[in-house]
């Protein structure tokens, strides 16, 4: 059994392959909330220090 799969290469930019519009924001947006989520992580910070350090409620 050896089927062809078919697939298209990404652009790296899963929003400009889905053809969104503003997909250069959307990709950096997702890409600073990664940034931000690992910190936090890293930090082992509960919700409300993240908050207080990024000054939201």
């Amino acid at each position: 059994m050896n089927r062809k799969i078919k697939f298209e290469k990404s652009s790296g930019n899963v929003f400009k392959d889905l053809d969104l519009p503003d997909a250069e924001e959307l990709f950096l947006k997702a890409t600073l909330g990664l940034e931000v989520f690992q910190i936090i992580e890293e930090r082992k910070l509960t919700q409300t220090e993240a908050a207080n350090i990024l000054g939201v409620k």
